[in-house]
């Protein structure tokens, strides 16, 4: 989610005035499957771009596959805001909306009044299990068709209703519509499989014929994606709650850890899944680490998380 619905006392509103849910962000490269609501969602959301994302979902509980809303923050008992997205863009997604064929379930939805500035949503492919592709519009009732929402939107020009042929690991076979159709400037160089992007962009997570394919979901006690180069460990499945303390945390420059088994080799992580680094001392230094939270894991344990503050 690009957004969603925060309470009015985390917004900063020196820096963000008008209340903007997410600010300059961008999904890509994600397997996104069987969501319980929003597979990409945008929400109040300024300056913000999803491209060359696979999503795979019924969104049965609410929302849709692709799902663009204004925000809601409550700010007191007499005012409510309801930001509107501002300059959004949406492009190179495969979106397979495996719902059912009532009136409202969506392929996309777009509620009334959710967008604001210059929004781009081109060069996508939609692709509805049980039947058509259903568009809402916030505005028209019933949903509209993938024709007319091209048409009475402006959206998608380039983009495709079909079945975007994807294998049971959500990745592209030969001859899918989705092969050299993106759009180059601003995709990514790489792939969900941490290979590179050559040629004619494909549209979703993955570039097809470029080597090793990921199995999706990653195999239990994988940490990331399991991508070569990505410095991925994949730890016991059976973890077993640590014993050892950890101070200061948060910390600035050294961490210490207390009741560390012996021998034992510690592995510190991103948030992302990226193992940063790695050891048996008990005491290190992060003082060269970015402001964050990371977590600190050793093989068949849970990981503890850490937060670095400067």
């Amino acid at each position: 989610l690009l957004g969603f619905y925060t309470d009015a006392d985390f917004f900063d509103t020196n820096a963000n005035p008008n209340y903007y849910e997410c600010l300059n962000s961008t999904a890509f490269n994600n397997m996104v499957v069987t969501t319980g609501g929003a597979g990409i969602g945008f929400f109040a959301a300024k300056d913000c771009a999803a491209y060359n994302n696979t999503v795979v979902t019924a969104s049965p509980l609410f929302h849709a596959p692709l799902m663009i809303a204004r925000g809601e923050i409550y700010v007191n008992e007499t005012t409510t805001l309801s930001p509107a997205n501002f300059n959004i863009q949406v492009f190179n997604n495969l979106f397979v909306d495996q719902s059912g064929t009532g009136d409202e379930d969506y392929t996309v939805q777009l509620r009334e009044g959710a967008l604001t500035g210059n929004n781009l949503i081109n060069r996508n492919i939609y692709h509805k299990t049980t039947g058509v592709a259903s568009f809402d519009d916030g505005v028209n009732w019933p949903a509209r068709t993938f024709a007319q929402w091209q048409s009475q939107l402006g959206f998608d020009a380039q983009s495709l209703e079909t079945n975007p042929q994807l294998n049971a690991q959500f990745h592209l076979t030969n001859g899918s519509a989705a092969i050299d159709a993106g759009q180059t400037a601003s995709a990514p160089a790489g792939d969900y499989d941490g290979q590179p992007r050559s040629g004619a962009t494909d549209l979703g997570a993955d570039e097809f014929g470029n080597g090793i394919t990921l199995q999706v979901p990653p195999p239990a006690g994988t940490i990331g994606t399991g991508a070569a180069g990505g410095a991925t460990v994949v730890l016991n499945p059976s973890l077993q709650q640590p014993q050892w303390e950890i101070f200061p945390n948060p910390a600035s420059e050294w961490v210490q850890i207390n009741n560390l088994p012996t021998p034992a080799q510690w592995h510190l992580f991103k948030a992302t899944g990226v193992c940063i680094k790695t050891g048996t001392d008990r005491r290190f230094y992060v003082g060269d680490l970015p402001a964050g939270q990371y977590f600190l894991g050793m093989e068949g344990f849970v990981h503890t998380p850490i937060i670095i503050s400067k």
